[in-house]
Protein backbone atom coordinates (compact mmCIF):
# COMPACT_ATOMS: atom_id res chain seq x y z
CA UNK A 1 0.00 0.00 0.00
CA UNK A 2 2.36 2.61 0.97
CA UNK A 3 5.05 2.09 -2.13
CA UNK A 4 7.18 4.74 -1.07
CA UNK A 5 8.49 3.37 2.42
CA UNK A 6 11.52 2.43 2.17
CA UNK A 7 11.98 -1.87 3.28
CA UNK A 8 13.76 -1.26 6.47
CA UNK A 9 10.67 0.24 7.57
CA UNK A 10 8.09 -2.06 6.04
CA UNK A 11 9.26 -4.58 8.71
CA UNK A 12 10.41 -2.32 11.89
CA UNK A 13 8.88 -3.28 15.12
CA UNK A 14 9.69 -1.57 18.50
CA UNK A 15 9.03 -3.16 22.07
CA UNK A 16 10.05 -1.08 24.45
CA UNK A 17 8.22 0.02 28.30
CA UNK A 18 5.00 1.76 27.77
CA UNK A 19 6.34 4.36 29.92
CA UNK A 20 5.09 8.25 28.16
CA UNK A 21 7.83 9.75 26.34
CA UNK A 22 8.05 13.50 25.08
CA UNK A 23 6.66 13.91 21.77
CA UNK A 24 9.24 14.59 18.68
CA UNK A 25 8.91 16.87 15.51
CA UNK A 26 5.11 17.94 14.93
CA UNK A 27 3.70 17.49 18.67
CA UNK A 28 3.60 20.41 21.00
CA UNK A 29 5.60 19.79 24.42
CA UNK A 30 2.37 19.60 26.02
CA UNK A 31 1.44 16.52 24.10
CA UNK A 32 3.19 12.92 25.04
CA UNK A 33 3.44 9.90 22.80
CA UNK A 34 3.60 6.28 24.16
CA UNK A 35 7.54 5.25 24.67
CA UNK A 36 7.36 2.93 21.48
CA UNK A 37 6.48 5.58 19.45
CA UNK A 38 8.31 8.36 20.82
CA UNK A 39 11.41 5.82 19.86
CA UNK A 40 10.69 5.35 16.52
CA UNK A 41 10.23 9.21 16.06
CA UNK A 42 14.08 9.22 17.20
CA UNK A 43 14.59 6.61 14.44
CA UNK A 44 13.37 9.03 11.87
CA UNK A 45 9.45 8.85 11.14
CA UNK A 46 8.04 11.78 12.15
CA UNK A 47 4.98 12.01 13.77
CA UNK A 48 2.16 14.54 12.84
CA UNK A 49 -1.06 13.66 14.34
CA UNK A 50 -3.17 10.64 14.95
CA UNK A 51 -5.50 8.78 12.87
CA UNK A 52 -8.54 6.50 13.31
CA UNK A 53 -7.55 2.80 14.74
CA UNK A 54 -9.43 -0.24 15.60
CA UNK A 55 -10.60 -0.86 19.36
CA UNK A 56 -7.42 -1.59 21.15
CA UNK A 57 -4.94 0.06 18.73
CA UNK A 58 -3.99 3.82 18.71
CA UNK A 59 -3.35 4.93 15.04
CA UNK A 60 -0.49 8.04 14.37
CA UNK A 61 0.09 9.34 11.45
CA UNK A 62 3.74 9.31 10.38
CA UNK A 63 5.86 10.50 7.97
CA UNK A 64 9.50 9.34 6.85
CA UNK A 65 11.31 11.04 4.12
CA UNK A 66 8.53 12.91 2.52
CA UNK A 67 5.74 10.32 2.61
CA UNK A 68 2.47 9.28 4.92
CA UNK A 69 3.09 6.21 7.26
CA UNK A 70 0.31 4.69 9.18
CA UNK A 71 1.43 4.05 12.84
CA UNK A 72 0.06 1.43 15.29
CA UNK A 73 0.29 1.14 18.46
CA UNK A 74 -0.31 -2.61 19.11
CA UNK A 75 -2.82 -3.53 22.65
CA UNK A 76 -0.85 -3.35 25.49
CA UNK A 77 0.93 -0.49 24.27
CA UNK A 78 4.89 -1.74 24.01
CA UNK A 79 4.53 -2.43 20.75
CA UNK A 80 4.70 -0.23 17.61
CA UNK A 81 4.33 -1.32 13.81
CA UNK A 82 4.29 0.60 10.70
CA UNK A 83 1.49 -0.87 7.85
CA UNK A 84 -1.62 -1.88 7.37
CA UNK A 85 -4.27 -3.17 9.29
CA UNK A 86 -6.65 -6.20 7.87
CA UNK A 87 -9.52 -7.87 9.33
CA UNK A 88 -10.62 -11.56 9.00
CA UNK A 89 -12.07 -10.78 5.74
CA UNK A 90 -9.10 -9.33 3.95
CA UNK A 91 -10.62 -5.75 4.78
CA UNK A 92 -8.40 -2.68 4.40
CA UNK A 93 -8.23 -1.25 7.77
CA UNK A 94 -5.80 1.21 7.36
CA UNK A 95 -5.98 2.93 3.39
CA UNK A 96 -9.11 5.33 4.05
CA UNK A 97 -8.25 6.24 7.81
CA UNK A 98 -4.72 7.29 6.35
CA UNK A 99 -6.17 9.36 3.44
CA UNK A 100 -8.29 11.51 6.10
CA UNK A 101 -5.85 11.61 7.97
CA UNK A 102 -2.89 12.92 5.80
CA UNK A 103 -5.88 15.11 3.88
CA UNK A 104 -5.62 18.65 5.59
CA UNK A 105 -9.06 20.78 5.64
CA UNK A 106 -8.02 23.63 2.93
CA UNK A 107 -10.15 26.70 1.79
CA UNK A 108 -10.93 29.11 -0.98
CA UNK A 109 -7.77 31.31 0.21
CA UNK A 110 -5.24 28.06 -0.18
CA UNK A 111 -6.38 27.77 -3.85
CA UNK A 112 -5.71 31.36 -4.36
CA UNK A 113 -2.25 31.17 -2.72
CA UNK A 114 -1.54 28.15 -4.77
CA UNK A 115 -2.40 30.80 -7.99
CA UNK A 116 0.15 33.22 -6.30
CA UNK A 117 2.96 31.37 -6.14
CA UNK A 118 5.45 30.33 -8.67
CA UNK A 119 4.43 27.80 -10.73
CA UNK A 120 4.63 27.08 -14.78
CA UNK A 121 1.94 25.17 -16.87
CA UNK A 122 2.03 22.22 -18.71
CA UNK A 123 -1.45 20.78 -20.35
CA UNK A 124 -4.05 22.93 -21.79
CA UNK A 125 -4.16 26.36 -22.26
CA UNK A 126 -8.12 27.05 -21.44
CA UNK A 127 -8.37 23.94 -19.30
CA UNK A 128 -11.74 22.67 -17.54
CA UNK A 129 -9.49 21.05 -14.68
CA UNK A 130 -6.46 22.66 -13.12
CA UNK A 131 -3.69 20.58 -11.01
CA UNK A 132 -1.12 21.57 -8.80
CA UNK A 133 1.90 19.28 -8.32
CA UNK A 134 4.85 20.26 -5.74
CA UNK A 135 7.36 18.25 -7.03
CA UNK A 136 11.71 18.52 -6.62
CA UNK A 137 14.01 18.14 -8.93
CA UNK A 138 15.82 15.09 -7.65
CA UNK A 139 13.22 13.69 -6.29
CA UNK A 140 12.58 10.42 -7.78
CA UNK A 141 9.08 9.35 -6.52
CA UNK A 142 8.02 12.72 -8.27
CA UNK A 143 9.77 11.19 -11.52
CA UNK A 144 7.72 7.87 -10.99
CA UNK A 145 4.27 10.18 -10.50
CA UNK A 146 4.89 12.35 -13.39
CA UNK A 147 5.20 9.15 -15.58
CA UNK A 148 1.69 8.31 -14.34
CA UNK A 149 0.13 11.66 -14.80
CA UNK A 150 1.69 12.44 -18.45
CA UNK A 151 -0.88 10.15 -20.26
CA UNK A 152 -3.60 12.08 -19.08
CA UNK A 153 -2.19 15.44 -20.11
CA UNK A 154 -2.74 14.90 -24.11
CA UNK A 155 -6.82 15.19 -24.27
CA UNK A 156 -6.87 19.59 -23.89
CA UNK A 157 -8.83 19.91 -21.28
CA UNK A 158 -6.14 19.22 -18.60
CA UNK A 159 -3.67 22.02 -16.87
CA UNK A 160 -0.83 20.74 -14.64
CA UNK A 161 1.14 23.66 -12.71
CA UNK A 162 4.03 22.45 -11.83
CA UNK A 163 5.04 24.03 -8.34
CA UNK A 164 9.19 23.65 -7.60
CA UNK A 165 10.31 23.58 -4.67
CA UNK A 166 14.42 22.51 -3.49
CA UNK A 167 14.24 20.16 -0.49
CA UNK A 168 16.15 16.67 -1.32
CA UNK A 169 19.84 17.33 -2.63
CA UNK A 170 22.16 20.07 -2.99
CA UNK A 171 21.17 20.15 -6.77
CA UNK A 172 17.21 21.24 -6.31
CA UNK A 173 17.90 24.78 -5.96
CA UNK A 174 20.39 24.87 -8.93
CA UNK A 175 18.36 22.58 -11.38
CA UNK A 176 15.11 24.17 -10.85
CA UNK A 177 16.50 27.82 -10.95
CA UNK A 178 17.59 26.55 -14.59
CA UNK A 179 14.32 25.12 -15.32
CA UNK A 180 12.46 28.35 -13.88
CA UNK A 181 15.10 30.65 -15.77
CA UNK A 182 14.29 29.35 -19.20
CA UNK A 183 11.68 31.14 -21.80
CA UNK A 184 10.10 27.42 -21.88
CA UNK A 185 10.24 26.18 -18.63
CA UNK A 186 7.47 23.06 -19.46
CA UNK A 187 9.55 22.46 -21.95
CA UNK A 188 12.56 21.83 -20.09
CA UNK A 189 10.73 20.03 -17.21
CA UNK A 190 10.15 17.75 -19.89
CA UNK A 191 13.31 17.19 -21.11
CA UNK A 192 14.26 16.29 -17.48
CA UNK A 193 12.23 14.01 -17.17
CA UNK A 194 12.77 12.35 -20.34
CA UNK A 195 16.45 11.48 -19.14
CA UNK A 196 16.05 10.89 -15.76
CA UNK A 197 19.33 10.35 -13.73
CA UNK A 198 21.41 11.78 -16.80
CA UNK A 199 19.70 15.10 -16.73
CA UNK A 200 20.56 17.45 -19.34
CA UNK A 201 19.82 20.41 -17.35
CA UNK A 202 22.49 21.42 -15.26
CA UNK A 203 22.41 23.16 -12.22
CA UNK A 204 23.00 26.99 -11.90
CA UNK A 205 26.00 27.90 -9.98
CA UNK A 206 24.74 31.10 -9.03
CA UNK A 207 20.55 31.07 -8.68
CA UNK A 208 19.21 34.68 -8.70
CA UNK A 209 17.69 35.75 -5.63
CA UNK A 210 14.27 35.85 -6.79
CA UNK A 211 14.01 32.54 -7.38
CA UNK A 212 15.93 31.65 -4.54
CA UNK A 213 13.08 33.40 -2.33
CA UNK A 214 10.23 31.90 -5.00
CA UNK A 215 11.07 28.49 -4.00
CA UNK A 216 11.72 29.44 -0.24
CA UNK A 217 8.53 30.71 -0.86
CA UNK A 218 6.62 27.55 -2.46
CA UNK A 219 8.30 25.21 0.34
CA UNK A 220 6.47 27.49 2.98
CA UNK A 221 2.96 27.69 1.03
CA UNK A 222 3.71 23.31 0.43
CA UNK A 223 3.96 23.33 4.40
CA UNK A 224 1.39 25.78 4.96
CA UNK A 225 -1.18 23.50 3.39
CA UNK A 226 -0.68 20.42 5.63
CA UNK A 227 2.34 18.58 2.95
CA UNK A 228 5.30 16.78 4.61
CA UNK A 229 7.29 16.59 0.90
CA UNK A 230 7.06 15.89 -2.79
CA UNK A 231 5.27 15.04 -4.77
CA UNK A 232 2.05 16.36 -3.69
CA UNK A 233 -0.84 17.37 -5.55
CA UNK A 234 -3.59 19.57 -5.12
CA UNK A 235 -6.84 20.08 -7.18
CA UNK A 236 -10.83 20.99 -6.42
CA UNK A 237 -12.88 17.86 -5.77
CA UNK A 238 -15.94 20.09 -6.04
CA UNK A 239 -17.05 23.14 -6.54
CA UNK A 240 -16.42 23.79 -2.91
CA UNK A 241 -14.13 20.99 -1.52
CA UNK A 242 -10.27 21.03 -2.18
CA UNK A 243 -8.37 17.77 -2.37
CA UNK A 244 -4.51 16.89 -1.33
CA UNK A 245 -2.50 13.90 -1.86
CA UNK A 246 1.17 13.16 -0.71
CA UNK A 247 3.23 10.77 -2.13
CA UNK A 248 2.59 7.81 -5.16
CA UNK A 249 -0.90 7.72 -6.07
CA UNK A 250 -2.27 4.62 -7.34
CA UNK A 251 -3.77 4.58 -10.34
CA UNK A 252 -7.66 4.97 -9.24
CA UNK A 253 -6.73 7.90 -7.13
CA UNK A 254 -4.72 9.81 -10.35
CA UNK A 255 -8.29 8.93 -12.29
CA UNK A 256 -10.08 10.93 -9.80
CA UNK A 257 -7.40 13.56 -9.80
CA UNK A 258 -8.07 14.04 -13.68
CA UNK A 259 -11.61 13.66 -13.33
CA UNK A 260 -11.70 10.06 -15.48
CA UNK A 261 -14.55 7.68 -14.69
Amino acid sequence: MIKAMRAALAVLWLAMAAAPAMAADGQTKAQALPAPVAALAAKGVKIAGRMAAPDGFQGFLGNYDGQPVPVYLLPGGKVVSIGSLYDAHGNDLTQEALRKAASPNLKAADWRALAQSRWFAIGAQKPRRIIYLFVDTECGYCHQLWQKLTPYLSDGEIQLRLVLVAMISPKSEGRAAAILEHDHPGMMWARHEAAWGHSPIQPLKTVPAKIAADLKANAALMHHLGAFGTPTVVYRQSAKHLRLIQGLSSPAAIKQVFGVQ
